[in-house]
């Protein structure tokens, strides 16, 4: 039939894309499942990382994005400037962003003065720790959502999706890696080249499965907005296995503990434009969270240009 055997074929590739800005993001406002639609920063970045993507000529098989407007207009946005509008977009709710629960809509300041500003800086840290459950009637609670009350699945099947009351990172986790598992990481083992536009915290779970970073060191992964984020693999004992650049491999030659951890993804932006990406979005993560001023936090360096939030 023409077809190589599945063991012959080579492996394919997936690039991770956090969406753009929106309003939100200005405001310093939790977002979660929230769903405001990216500004015009945000349509902007969108636009440079789908030049980063034509300059280096991919071409995509797949797609697969959240059902918030944030991601699938940042999703339009690159297929359109790519002239690959024609190619298959799954939308699965298992990429939304983690749900914040009852500080969604609030503001860095609002939750710091309801909740304290330890106990809002240890929702960044704790890998497991959780924000406070929607209260009646709070708004932007997704549980009569129709998009949830009627969630169609890759299959076609029909089926009611319960929206978390809050999340922790963990619990982004437990949802994101069974999707990477039987669904993205299956297209690559086909051969098929893969596109990712998704949130920080969904992004940020896949890349510690694909790394296996450390529960107590995944919050420090950063993920750069609208900087591609490049994964190829080999098969290694059956395994699909990142292939580090060797910018990754002079990182854990000197890697030491209290500095993000390495990753093994390439990133498609030019030295500067990275580290002042990082640089931005470190000090957006730690602002959310009420940190900014924190001495314990170590800031990404030109040396270093790799994925922490």
């Amino acid at each position: 039939n023409g077809l190589l055997p599945h063991r012959q074929r080579p492996l394919g590739s997936v690039v991770f894309l956090r969406h753009g800005a929106t309003d939100w993001t200005e405001r310093r406002t939790f977002t979660g499942w929230a769903d405001p639609d990216i500004s015009r920063t945000g349509a902007q970045q969108a636009a440079t990382a789908a030049l980063a993507l034509k300059e280096s000529g991919f071409i995509f098989d797949v797609v697969y994005t959240s059902v918030l407007k944030r991601a699938v207009h940042s999703t339009w946005l690159v297929l359109k400037e790519l002239q690959q509008i024609h190619i298959e977009v799954h939308k699965d709710w298992r990429l939304n962003e983690r749900s914040y629960g009852g500080i969604t809509g609030q503001t860095v300041e609002q939750a710091i003065e309801r909740h304290g500003a330890e106990t809002v800086a240890s929702w960044r840290r704790s890998f497991d720790a959780r924000p406070p459950g929607y209260e009646q009637g709070q708004p932007y609670n997704p549980f009569a959502d129709e998009r949830y009350l009627r969630w169609q699945g890759r299959g076609g099947r029909v089926s009611r999706v319960l929206p978390p009351d809050s999340e922790s990172l963990e619990d982004v986790a437990r949802r994101t890696k069974p999707l990477w598992a039987s669904g993205i990481a299956r297209e690559v083992r086909e051969g098929k080249s893969v596109l990712v536009v998704a949130h920080g915290n969904s992004i940020r779970t896949m890349m510690q499965a694909i790394d296996g970073v450390a529960d107590e060191d995944a919050a420090t992964l950063e993920v750069p907005v609208g900087i591609p984020i490049v994964y190829r693999f080999a098969q290694v004992d059956g395994k699909l296995t990142p292939q580090a650049p060797d910018a990754v491999a002079e990182c854990l030659a000197d890697f030491a503990p209290g500095r993000p951890p390495c990753v093994s993804a390439d990133f498609l932006a030019g030295e500067a434009a990275l580290a002042k990406a990082f640089l931005e979005s470190r000090r957006a993560s730690l602002d959310r969270y009420g940190l900014g001023g924190d001495p314990s936090i170590v800031e990404i360096t030109r040396d270093h240009p790799r994925s922490p939030e």
